[in-house]
């Protein structure tokens, strides 16, 4: 593996060869960016790039993917990346993640059976976060708690779940504003929130999740003791990975919430 650094900082594409440290990145790159306020553009060569490894390593940059790029591992996002229409971004693995990951409207994100390890109880984890402008449907299989927030007093449809054992009035203050939401306990309970803006948390195993919408956003936590075993997703059509240990990508648009 070798270091390549996107050194222009300027902003450009990444097939322009002067653009970087250690000439064209390739399949064992370790590509990184040199600090400033630009964009680096994954551009078209005809060929999709692949390279090792990906850390977006300031926050002044922002990687703009508008053909297709593979990563084997996203070591960090401390900046932005947008994946345009038309552009795939393919990442085997993620280290970290801190910062945000856009696609095309209409995205679609499913996990299936996610365990982080952490339980439910006082200090768990999280296992995903959802925020979405669309809807989200699942169920947990084994003993979970869920809490979802209707970020819209105008939707008509609200959410629900069946099997749970005890629900309870919650609420949350984000950007100064109260949200109030409802939380479910159980084992082997469903859940629907639909035609509208939800703010959607679980915590638990056995965590099935079928999200879609314009804008959206999701957060996730693996398990660092199991990071084979705890559960799998896939973001707009894409592969099958791994529940990075900490990582957001986003649904189309982000979404306030």
């Amino acid at each position: 593996m070798a270091s390549d650094i996107f050194q222009n900082i300027t902003g450009g594409v990444w097939s322009l060869t002067t653009n970087w440290s250690a000439g064209l990145p390739d399949s064992n790159s370790q590509v990184t960016f040199a600090d400033g306020t630009y964009t680096s553009t994954v551009d078209s060569t005809g060929t999709a790039w692949t390279i090792q490894s990906l850390n977006v390593n300031f926050s002044g940059v922002t990687l703009d993917v508008v053909s297709d790029l593979t990563a084997q591992t996203l070591d960090g996002n401390t900046g932005a990346i947008d994946v345009e229409s038309g552009g795939t971004l393919t990442l085997v693995s993620m280290n970290s993640s801190s910062g945000a990951i856009t696609v095309s409207d209409n995205g679609t994100l499913v996990v299936q059976n996610a365990d982080n390890g952490d339980g439910i109880g006082p200090g768990a984890r999280a296992v995903v976060t959802v925020v979405v402008h669309g809807f989200v449907i699942g169920r947990v299989q084994d003993q979970g708690r869920i809490r979802i927030f209707d970020l819209d007093p105008t939707d008509q449809t609200p959410p629900e779940v069946t099997g749970a054992l005890s629900h309870q009035d919650v609420s949350r203050t984000a950007d100064g504003q109260q949200q109030t939401g409802t939380q479910w306990s159980g084992t082997n309970f469903r859940f629907r929130a639909v035609d509208g803006t939800y703010r959607v948390v679980i915590w638990g195993s056995g965590v099935y999740l079928f999200a879609s919408g314009d804008q959206g956003q999701v957060w996730f936590t693996g398990n660092a003791d199991a990071p084979v075993s705890d559960g799998r997703y896939s973001l707009n059509g894409g592969d099958w990975h791994s529940l990075p240990l900490l990582g957001t990508k986003d649904i189309a648009a982000p979404v306030t919430g």
